[in-house]
């Protein structure tokens, strides 16, 4: 199992997060401030769309990396787990060549 590099996490977080940015600019504009009564212009909306935006990428792409790291973690202590109990008293042993030791 290959664990997500920082790379693609960040991608994926920056499309995620800026689908989700144009998806609640448009509900700002048409839902949320007629729904209310706010008076705002266009370019308020989409600072204040901006801010929470920024805070929700850098959410997103530290949740990611935490869970990455945990995977690779566990995936360590799997292989460290595998490697140790194949060892045998002269090394790693493989099945099926007991005879090849001398």
């Amino acid at each position: 199992m290959k664990v997500q590099g920082w790379l693609a996490s960040f991608l994926e977080a920056n499309m995620n997060v800026l689908s989700g940015f144009f998806i609640s600019w448009m509900v700002w504009i048409y839902l949320v401030a007629p729904l209310f009564d706010y008076e705002t212009s266009y370019l308020k909306g989409f600072a204040i769309t901006s801010i929470f935006t920024v805070s929700s990428l850098i959410r997103a792409f530290v949740i990611r990396r935490i869970m990455n790291w945990h995977t690779q973690r566990k995936l360590n202590e799997q292989y460290y787990f595998v490697a140790k109990s194949t060892e045998g008293p002269k090394g790693p042993s493989v099945p099926g060549s007991a005879s090849l030791l001398p």
